[in-house]
C-alpha cells in the first residue's frame, strides 16, 4: 500500500511539473518524463522483487527458528552430561582423597591406647572405598591404587612393632593386614594363571582351525573323488551301449548277408534288380539331404534317454571343460542335473536340462534345449495357462516348453544367443540363430528382446521384438481389443503374439502338413501355411562364442 502510495504521488508531481512547464518545452518536458517513469517503474520493480524475497524469508524465518531451538535443546543436554560427569568426576576424587586423608590420619594415630578399634575402622573404610572404586575404575587402575595402599599398610604394619603396648594391643589388625596381602597375592597368581589358559585355549582354537580346514579339503577330494567315479561309470555305461549296439548292427548285417546269399542262389537277377533299387533309392535320399539346409544336427528321435549327474557343474555350455579334460569326446545329448535340486512349485527342477552337442561344426559348446516339438504318439498340450508357461511343462526327453521363468532366469543374467531348428514333413531342415536373446521377468510380462540373425531359414522372429507374452488368459498382444479373439485364443497356444503371428511353434501339432489355416506349428516366412514336423529351440551363453559371425557355422 505504501509502495503504490508512493507511486501515485510521484506521478501527480509529474503531471503538476509538466502543466507548469512552457508549450515550447512541452515536447521535452514529455521526454523526460517518461524516461523517469520508465526508472520509477524499474524501482519500483526492484523493490517488489525485494518484497517478495523478504516475504519468502520471513516464510522460513519459523523453520530455522525451529532448528535453532532444537540446537539449543541438544546444546542443554549436552550441558546436562557434562555436569554429570564433573560430578562423578568430583567425588570419585573426594573419594580418593578421603582414603589418602584417613591413611595419613591412621599413621598418627598409631600411638593412641584406641588403636585396635581404629585399625577396624580403617579396613572397613578400606573395604568400601575399594569396592566403590572397583566398579568405576579399570583394572589398570584398580591396580596402582591397590600398589599404594598396600605400601600405606606396609609403613604401618613397620610401625606397629616400635610402639611397644601398641603392639600388644593390635595382633587382630596386623592379621587382617597379613591376610590382606596374601589375598593381593592369591590375586596375582590367579591373575598368570588365567593368562596361561587364555594363552592355552588360543593355541588349542588355532589348531582346531587347522583341523576343520584339513577336514574341508579332504571332504573336497572326497567330493571331487566320487565326480569323478560317477562321471567314470556314466560314461562307461555309455561306452558299452555304444558297443552293444555296434555288436547289434554287425549281427544284423551278418544275417542280412546271409540272407542276401540264399536269395541269390535262388534268384540272382531279381536280386541285381533290387540291390541297384536300393542304392538309386539311397542316392536320391542322400542328394536331397544336401539341399543347401543343414543336416547337420542329431533328430530328437534318434536321442537316448540318458540321464548323467553333473553336481559340480551348473548349465550345459560347462561340459565343454569336462570333455577338454578328460581328452575324449565323450558327451551325449540327453538329461543333465547340475548343481542341487530345485524345484518350482510344480516340482520341476530348474537345475535339470537337456543338454544337445553343437552338430554345426562339432567344436561349438553345447546347447541347453528349452523347446521341442516332434512327431509324437501322444502329443502334449501346448494351449496351456500362464501358470502353465511360466513353470514349464511337458517331458524333456519328448514335446515340452522349459517355462518362462526359468528361461528368464538362466537369460537375464548374461548375452545369451537362440537357435530354432526347423524340418519339414520332406525331411528337409533348416536354421536360424539370433545373437540377441533376452526374457524379461513376470512383472513385465516376459517381455521379449531378440535380434542379431543369421542363418538360413528366413527371419520370422523379427516380428515378434519387444512383444510380452501371452496365453489364452493373459492378453498382452496388439490386436484391438473389441476384436472377437485374442491371438491366443484363435492360434490355440502361447506365444510372443503381435497381431498376431509371423511364426508360432506353440501351435497345434499335426500329422499332415497343409490347409489348417495357418494354425499349426508355423514359421510362415519359410513354407506359408504350412505346418512343421519337427522344431527346437535352444540356447547358450553368447560371450563364451567369441567368433560369433554372420556366416554359416
Amino acid at each position: 500500500m505504501m509502495l503504490s502510495a508512493l507511486f501515485m504521488l510521484i506521478i501527480i508531481e509529474g503531471f503538476h511539473q509538466s502543466s507548469l512547464c512552457t508549450s515550447g518545452n512541452s515536447i521535452e518536458g514529455s521526454k523526460d518524463l517518461n524516461i523517469k517513469l520508465e526508472n520509477l517503474n524499474q524501482l519500483l520493480n526492484k523493490l517488489h522483487l525485494s518484497m517478495q524475497k523478504l516475504d519468502e524469508n520471513s516464510q522460513r524465518w519459523p523453520i530455522w527458528q525451529h532448528h535453532v531451538e532444537s540446537w539449543n535443546d541438544g546444546l542443554r543436554v549436552i550441558e546436562n552430561k557434562l555436569n554429570l560427569l564433573k560430578r562423578l568426576e568430583d567425588e570419585q576424587q573426594s573419594q580418593l582423597q578421603k582414603i589418602e586423608i584417613i591413611i595419613n590420619t591412621g599413621i598418627d594415630r598409631q600411638a593412641k591406647s584406641n588403636s585396635d578399634a581404629l585399625h577396624r575402622s580403617l579396613l572397613s573404610d578400606i573395604k568400601n572405598l575399594f569396592s566403590r572404586e572397583c566398579k568405576e575404575r579399570d583394572q589398570s587402575h584398580q591396580s596402582h591404587k591397590l600398589n599404594d595402599i598396600m605400601r600405606h599398610l606396609q609403613i604401618i604394619d613397620m610401625m606397629l612393632p616400635s610402639t611397644g603396648g601398641v603392639h600388644c594391643n593390635n595382633n587382630q589388625s596386623i592379621l587382617y593386614f597379613q591376610k590382606f596381602k596374601q589375598l593381593h597375592s592369591l590375586a596375582k597368581r590367579n591373575s598368570k594363571s588365567l593368562d596361561n589358559i587364555m594363552h592355552n585355549l588360543a593355541d588349542n582354537v588355532h589348531r582346531q582351525e587347522e583341523i576343520i580346514s584339513l577336514l574341508h579339503r579332504t571332504n573336497n577330494y572326497c567330493y571331487a573323488i566320487t565326480n569323478e567315479l560317477t562321471t567314470f561309470t556314466e560314461s562307461s555305461d555309455v561306452l558299452l551301449k555304444r558297443i552293444e549296439k555296434l555288436l547289434h548292427n554287425v549281427d544284423n548285417k551278418f544275417q542280412n548277408d546271409e540272407n542276401s546269399k540264399e536269395g541269390e542262389d535262388e534268384n540272382e537277377d531279381e536280386d541285381e534288380d533290387e540291390e541297384e533299387q536300393e542304392f538309386l533309392s539311397a542316392e536320391a535320399s542322400t542328394t536331397d539331404s544336401g539341399s543347401g539346409e543343414e543336416k547337420d544336427y542329431k533328430r530328437a528321435n534318434d536321442l537316448e534317454d540318458i540321464e548323467f549327474l553333473r553336481p559340480l557343474l551348473k548349465d550345459c555350455h560347462e561340459l565343454l571343460e569336462e570333455m577338454n579334460s578328460s581328452g575324449e569326446s565323450l558327451f551325449m545329448d540327453g538329461i543333465y542335473k547340475f548343481a542341487s535340486l530345485e524345484l518350482n512349485e510344480v516340482k520341476r527342477d530348474f537345475n535339470e536340462r537337456y543338454c544337445i552337442y553343437p552338430y554345426e561344426n562339432r567344436t561349438g559348446w553345447p546347447w541347453t534345449l528349452i523347446q521341442h516339438r516332434g512327431p509324437y504318439a501322444r502329443q502334449e498340450n501346448f494351449n496351456r495357462s500362464w501358470s502353465d508357461y511360466r513353470n514349464g511343462f511337458g517331458s524333456l526327453t519328448r514335446d515340452f516348453w522349459f517355462g518362462n521363468e526359468f528361461i528368464h532366469r538362466l537369460v537375464y543374467e548374461n548375452d545369451y544367443e537362440l537357435r530354432i531348428e526347423l524340418e519339414d514333413f520332406n525331411g528337409t531342415q533348416t536354421w536360424a540363430e539370433y545373437g540377441v536373446f533376452r526374457v524379461d521377468s513376470e512383472k513385465y510380462n516376459y517381455n521379449l528382446l531378440i535380434g542379431d540373425y543369421r542363418g538360413i531359414a528366413p527371419d520370422a522372429m523379427k516380428y515378434h521384438n519387444e512383444m510380452d507374452f501371452s496365453t489364452y488368459d493373459r492378453r498382452n498382444d496388439n490386436t484391438v481389443v473389441d476384436a472377437c479373439c485374442p491371438c491366443a485364443l484363435s492360434y490355440a497356444s502361447g506365444w510372443w503374439f503381435d497381431n498376431c503371428a509371423e511364426t508360432n511353434l506353440n501351435g497345434i501339432y499335426h500329422y499332415t502338413p497343409l490347409h489348417h489355416n495357418y494354425i499349426g506349428v508355423i514359421w510362415e516366412s519359410w513354407h506359408g501355411d504350412y505346418s512343421l514336423r519337427e522344431t527346437r529351440m535352444m540356447i547358450r551363453p553368447k560371450q563364451i562364442n567369441p567368433d560369433y559371425n554372420k556366416e554359416d557355422p
